[in-house]
């Protein structure tokens, strides 16, 4: 029969992860962008003028994938300062600036191939 507690008794998946808050960010982060991308493409490939607001939803989750991921970015860098207090600042500019080339780059092309083909 039916056992509507079985799943309280059943306890977590306990899947074990170094740093919880990078996993979670990037977890978020590939969420908006498989959300994102994929509706990005069907609203641009129907071209069809009332699905603006899906539009603008997908582009949306585009920019919050890129926010989280910087977040992700951003707690691994601290994560690393508290370990290594004598890392290189010039080595952590160099993974900020990488980092906004390849999201600026990968999200331009986006753009310009779905509008300007």
């Amino acid at each position: 029969s039916f056992d509507p507690g079985a799943a309280s008794r059943a306890g977590t998946l306990k899947i074990p992860v170094a740093d919880p808050d990078l996993a979670g960010l990037l977890m978020g982060a590939t969420a908006c962008f498989g959300l994102g991308i994929p509706l990005l493409l069907l609203v641009e490939m129907q071209w069809v003028f009332f699905l603006w607001p899906l539009r603008i939803m997908s582009l949306g989750a585009l920019g919050l994938g890129v926010l989280l991921s910087h977040s992700a970015l951003r707690v691994k860098r601290r994560k690393l300062k508290s370990v290594r207090p004598d890392y290189p600042r010039a080595i952590l500019v160099l993974h900020e600036l990488l980092f906004w080339m390849v999201a600026v780059g990968l999200m331009g092309s986006i753009v310009v191939l779905l509008y300007f083909p």
